[in-house]
């Protein structure tokens, strides 16, 4: 039996989103090629047999800022240098 294991990270979920398809539209052309090529031509493949099978687990994490006590401006600055470090 041949098993294949592909993992990828879709980073840059803000406070809220849950949605990942609009998350994946927003990620740069690169990473939904590779995301593509990894994950979804390949459920493709095995969907187009009669005799594969194949799982698809996703797990969603957050850049969230659930500390008490920041100031409007605190998350503010917070959610711009998350913002920056996503267009690195």
């Amino acid at each position: 039996m041949l098993k294949v294991v592909s993992t990828m990270t879709i980073d840059g979920y803000g406070s809220g989103e849950t949605d990942f398809l609009t998350r994946l539209a927003s990620v740069p052309n690169s990473v939904r090629e590779e995301f593509d090529n990894l994950i979804f031509f390949r459920l493709v493949e095995v969907l187009n047999t009669s005799d594969q099978t194949a799982v698809l687990s996703m797990e969603g994490h957050s850049d969230r800022v659930d500390s008490g006590g920041l100031s409007r401006e605190e998350l503010r600055i917070h959610i711009a240098c998350l913002e920056e470090r996503e267009g690195e």
